[in-house]
């Protein structure tokens, strides 16, 4: 079992949503230090992605919805490069220049 499968377990049993909301901002805060010197184009989207999920949870009547989403793209994130398609829709310029740093700082506003 790994980290997302336990968060996504914590998830389903309901747990406390600010707990859960931290951890799951600790799990891609480590994502994103482990990509620091590779971060391309897919692990921005995906963990962007996931940023905007975890935010969008704080909002909501349902953040269990919103955490699916953004485990959802921590692990969509990690899929190996011979298993993307990368190109099966245009990149976006917006993507395209987030930088490590950026994402950071969206994650520790947020966290």
């Amino acid at each position: 079992m790994d980290e997302l499968d336990e968060l996504f377990r914590r998830t389903e049993r309901g747990d406390d949503p600010e707990s859960l909301r931290r951890d799951i901002a600790q799990v891609i805060r480590n994502r994103l230090d482990g990509y620091r010197d590779t971060l391309g184009y897919w692990e921005k989207l995906y963990l962007a992605g996931s940023i905007a999920d975890l935010t969008q949870s704080r909002e909501s009547r349902n953040p269990q919805f919103w955490f699916r989403f953004s485990l959802r793209s921590i692990w969509k994130a990690a899929v190996p490069t011979d298993e993307r398609n990368e190109n099966y829709t245009p990149h976006d310029k917006a993507v395209e220049n987030l930088t490590y740093q950026q994402l950071v700082e969206e994650l520790e506003q947020f966290a």
